[in-house]
């Protein structure tokens, strides 16, 4: 199991914050600290996996490029703004 099957595993099981989602309101400041440690956690972990999307995708242009370029000896234009785009969504 890997720091982010953990993590997920860690978020799913700690009973302050599951019962924050439900809606329980009865908090205490050690309660409130837990729970904006969790939503941080939560944050980085979506974080986590959209870059990691985002270099799929640019993984998979730079390959297509790379073919293209073995085909034609050139980079199109229309490439290199599909990168730019792609890494746009990571702003």
């Amino acid at each position: 199991m890997d720091y982010k099957e953990r993590l997920k595993q860690y978020l799913e099981e700690d009973v302050i914050y599951s019962e924050y989602k439900s809606g329980k309101c009865d908090m205490s400041d050690f309660d409130n600290f837990c729970i904006e440690h969790c939503k941080d956690i939560e944050c980085l972990l979506n974080e986590n996996e959209k870059q990691k999307e985002v270099i799929d995708k640019l993984t998979k242009t730079i390959y297509e490029i790379d073919e293209l370029r073995k085909t034609t000896g050139g980079y199109p234009s229309s490439y290199m703004d599909n990168l730019l785009d792609i890494l746009k969504e990571v702003e």
